[in-house]
């Protein structure tokens, strides 16, 4: 059984809560892979009410141009 399949029945098996945070997608919008994978074992996922102001625009920020 892969690592990951292991760690995912571990935190089920035990009632274990496992939170990640992060950024998941680049500027294009792409996935980053290894969060496709955390959405695809996720039993929920849910986006923190975080904004930010751009410079240039009276609209929240979603993605940084870096």
């Amino acid at each position: 059984m892969p690592i990951r399949s292991t760690l995912t029945a571990l935190a089920d098996e035990h009632g274990v809560d496992v939170h990640a945070f992060g950024l998941s997608t680049d500027i294009l919008p792409n996935i980053f892979p290894g969060v496709a994978r955390l959405f695809a074992i996720a039993d929920w996922a849910h986006e923190l009410p975080l904004t930010s102001s751009c410079w240039c625009a009276l609209r929240p920020l979603q993605r940084s141009g870096r």
